[in-house]
């Protein structure tokens, strides 16, 4: 959407830089209006390609993110009654302005997880703008912690 707007925006501005450019070698024989003016479409254009070149690069890249600080949301996640620990924390966005997150949450022994996750989400949306979570709740070790898994020798493999 973006694009499309700077490639109207463009359209326009260029249209407009022709109109003035004539009318100033119409009026005061002005020749140097022309390249003038296409130089400052062209730095407007340019600046703007810029800011959409960049965010797509970020989408596209699934970089955190701006304005989204991991660090701030593990320390308010912590901050939950009944939570332990946040790892494994992930942010990306779908959009410009749709941030996605994964993360892994120790819980408590005694808490109750279904209340612990509906609270997680709450502050991912309503402290961090994050509609869209996926949690991971977690008793003991983590499971992706190196060393924590293990495997079964006597579970069938592709090979069988």
């Amino acid at each position: 959407m973006q694009a499309a707007a700077l490639h109207v925006l463009g359209d326009l501005l260029g249209s407009v830089a022709a109109i003035v450019s004539a009318l100033a070698v119409l009026w005061f024989d002005w020749r140097y209006a022309d390249p003038i003016l296409a130089l400052v479409v062209v730095a407007i254009l340019v600046r703007g390609a810029w800011r959409v070149l960049r965010d797509a690069a970020r989408i596209l890249l699934e970089a955190v993110p701006q304005g989204v600080d991991i660090n701030a949301v593990r320390s308010a996640l912590t901050q939950i009654a009944g939570v332990v620990d946040v790892h494994h924390v992930h942010v990306w966005a779908l959009t410009g302005d749709k941030p996605v997150l994964t993360l892994h949450a120790l819980v408590a022994e005694d808490a109750d997880e279904q209340s612990t996750v509906r609270r997680v989400k709450a502050v991912l949306r309503t402290s961090f703008g994050i509609d869209h979570s996926t949690v991971q709740v977690e008793r003991g070790a983590c499971p992706d912690a190196s060393g924590a898994a293990t495997v079964n020798p006597t579970a069938p493999t592709l090979d069988q």
